[in-house]
């Protein structure tokens, strides 16, 4: 079979911390959070240069030099995921990534790739304040070691977080610290931290499993995909990659969209949709996460009628509401 068309949905590549709680960590200044470091540069470079390998030298999918009607880029206009991108396009195209475009549209209008954040932000700050109104009841427990765990913080630190999404920051702060080998502000021994990352995770992954939070963060994206593909199929595309530069919401979003198991996202993962051309006639889509397979009605090559159909149910079945 001939690779005729992919596109990847990537996380950026390792930042400085989104989220500013002095009184655990002023390791970053205000005008460096949420940035792309040097870390996350040289990282997607190499994710790059394995994208180079993959799609030019073992699939010729890509030619050796950049074509304009070859690749479509787009990010969320955040810094961390347009320069993510653009190291990703320096790993492929060394002498020619500058000159290679990337789209993005206005924060507050991106629904293609920011759909989670606009579509469901005031549900999640009503979590926040209500304690149960977004997160199914099932997760109240959750919650309650949501509560524990920030009673705890609040002592040590001198903090005053009582909203549930705060232990999410605090978790994200200590991470970023800790990858950076920067200091807290008091000393965290290895079972607190880890307790920390284990409730926050909880946390964080449970909003994913709502049918609503996936339909409006994947559920246009895997639809632009699906199109795309057809496109392709039928010579109405001229383009044969597509890459997305986004976060781990759009990744969670499109896991949970799909049925695969939730689980922390690592920088630069990345979520690849393959399209196949075995003869004239028959053409085969592979879903891989992190290079793993994701099997389609348990093939790990399925025919693009049954993927369009397994589509079509997911964005008919799950998403209609939200997709209206």
């Amino acid at each position: 079979m001939k690779l005729i068309f992919a596109a990847d949905i990537v996380r950026h590549g390792d930042r400085s911390s989104i989220y500013y709680i002095p009184e655990i960590s002023a390791a970053w200044k205000s005008e460096d959070m949420g940035k792309l470091t040097l870390k996350g540069e040289k990282d997607a470079i190499k994710s790059g240069e394995e994208f180079n390998q993959y799609f030019i030298a073992t699939n010729s999918l890509l030619p050796y030099s950049f074509q304009p009607d070859t690749i479509y880029i787009r990010s969320t206009d955040f810094q961390r995921t347009k320069e993510t991108a653009r190291r990703i396009m320096r790993g492929i195209y060394p002498s020619q990534s500058e000159t290679i475009p990337i789209n993005t549209v206005p924060r507050e209008e991106d629904l293609l790739l920011l759909g989670f954040l606009y579509a469901y932000g005031k549900e999640m700050k009503s979590l926040t304040r209500s304690r149960h109104c977004y997160v199914p009841k099932a997760s109240k427990q959750i919650i309650k070691e949501v509560d524990l765990e920030l009673k705890k913080i609040n002592n040590k630190f001198g903090t005053n977080l009582n909203e549930s999404s705060d232990i999410v920051k605090v978790a994200d702060v200590i991470r970023v610290a800790k990858i950076h080998d920067r200091a807290l502000l008091k000393k965290m021994s290895d079972e607190e931290v880890e307790q920390v990352f284990r409730v926050a995770k909880l946390l964080f992954l449970d909003i994913f499993k709502s049918p609503q939070a996936a339909c409006a963060g994947a559920g246009a994206l895997l639809k632009q995909i699906l199109e795309k593909m057809d496109g392709k199929i039928r010579n109405e595309v001229s383009f044969k990659y597509m890459l997305f530069s986004g976060h781990d919401t759009n990744l969670l979003c499109m896991m949970s969209l799909l049925g695969l198991s939730l689980e922390e996202v690592p920088y630069l993962s990345n979520i690849r949709f393959e399209l196949f051309k075995q003869d004239a006639a028959k053409f085969f889509v592979k879903i891989s996460y992190l290079n793993k397979t994701a099997k389609i009605y348990s093939e790990e090559y399925c025919l693009f009628y049954k993927f369009k159909s397994f589509v079509d149910y997911r964005l008919k079945k799950k998403c209609e509401a939200v997709l209206k």
